[in-house]
């Protein structure tokens, strides 16, 4: 995070020189020589992070502020700031981190104000956004379709078979039943299931409680279809598909693998949320949107439905993968680990708002 914020206003003086030196734009006072000493001057350190995230901008970027290109600024301005606004969501910031600049006159005639940035997330390697992270794995937020299939089999009448069949249905190559029991390489690594597995005494406990709720049996046996329908769709979800996101970021840090990270998010989010996060979603990335109303935790207040817990555990996201690409693993993975503290730690909060909320209701 140090980083990604410490570089917005390199990007800032580089977009600023990069106007004053194109014949198209410039500002009134620029003289057009002395800015492009000073944008090769920002560009030199950020071509490095921006080659890592997109080759292709940084070659444009080069070409185009390179202190003796001839000509220079041959793509203009406009192709510039494309280029860098390409690679925001890797670098892990925002249009709104960068801001909007100032392009004529006096700063209140608002017509001189750009704003129409386009950050596009991760471009390369890959291009599919979801909930506004990318490079999510559509093949493996795909799974989400066996949530819907334990949802709908679980109505009045119930249909046990059907459940049983989506819950052990390995469509991205492990069924949600087994994402249960996923430990990492280094057991050591993966502290929080040492925890869950000596409180409830088992090391199935996830699978216990949600096979235990598809069938009616155990602790559940004798619940209405209504109750046992929350059971078994909220078991699957915030028991076994929680569990196994934290897993696979722990073992994204054992393997120093940052594509590791982009699976633990698509199962996180689900495909139902669509790029924006805004679609009604089956996986664990839905609660928060649910519950901020009722709890006035939306990222824009409570007429919003984004949650301010995705947004925090997102930018936490962003921030450990960046890390795994710079190399922070093994005894560099400090920064890392923080951030999977903080994604445990926001993706707990809807969970206790659930809790409180049918503790008020009951």
């Amino acid at each position: 995070e140090i980083v990604a914020q410490t570089t917005v206003p390199l990007i800032q003086g580089a977009l600023r020189e990069a106007f004053e030196v194109d014949e198209e734009g410039g500002a009134a006072d620029a003289d057009g020589v002395v800015e492009i000493a000073e944008g090769w001057a920002f560009v030199f350190p950020l071509l490095p992070l921006i080659d890592r995230c997109s080759p292709s901008a940084a070659q444009l970027i080069r070409d185009n502020m390179y202190l003796n290109a001839d000509p220079i600024m041959r793509d203009g301005y406009h192709a510039v700031r494309e280029a860098f606004e390409s690679v925001y969501g890797c670098l892990g910031i925002t249009c709104a981190d960068v801001g909007v600049m100032h392009t004529c006159g006096e700063q209140g005639d608002e017509a001189c104000w750009e704003t129409d940035c386009r950050e596009a997330g991760l471009p390369e390697p890959a291009d599919f956004t979801l909930a506004v992270y990318s490079p999510a794995v559509p093949e493996k937020a795909a799974f989400d379709q066996e949530l819907f299939e334990i949802s709908e089999a679980t109505r009045t009448p119930r249909d046990v078979t059907a459940a049983l069949e989506a819950y052990e249905r390995p469509s991205t190559g492990l069924s949600i039943k087994l994402m249960a029991s996923f430990r990492p390489n280094d057991p050591n690594l993966f502290p929080l299931d040492r925890v869950y597995s000596t409180y409830w005494d088992s090391a199935t406990w996830a699978d216990d409680f949600t096979t235990a709720a598809i069938l009616g049996t155990g602790d559940f046996e004798g619940w209405d279809d209504a109750s046992l329908r929350e059971l078994a769709t909220k078991g699957a979800a915030y028991v076994n598909v929680q569990q196994y996101v934290y897993g696979l970021l722990q073992e994204g840090v054992a393997m120093c693998d940052p594509t590791l990270w982009d699976a633990a998010w698509s199962y996180f989010a689900g495909a139902t949320e669509g790029p924006d996060g805004s679609g009604s979603g089956y996986s664990v990335y839905a609660l928060a949107d649910k519950r901020c109303p009722q709890f006035l935790t939306c990222a824009e207040g409570a007429q919003s439905d984004l949650a301010l817990t995705n947004e925090r555990a997102r930018a936490a996201w962003l921030a450990g993968r960046t890390g795994l690409e710079f190399g922070l693993c093994g005894g560099l993975a400090g920064p890392v680990q923080a951030a999977i503290d903080e994604i445990v730690a926001q993706t707990t909060v809807p969970l206790i708002q659930g809790a409180l909320r049918e503790a008020f209701e009951v």
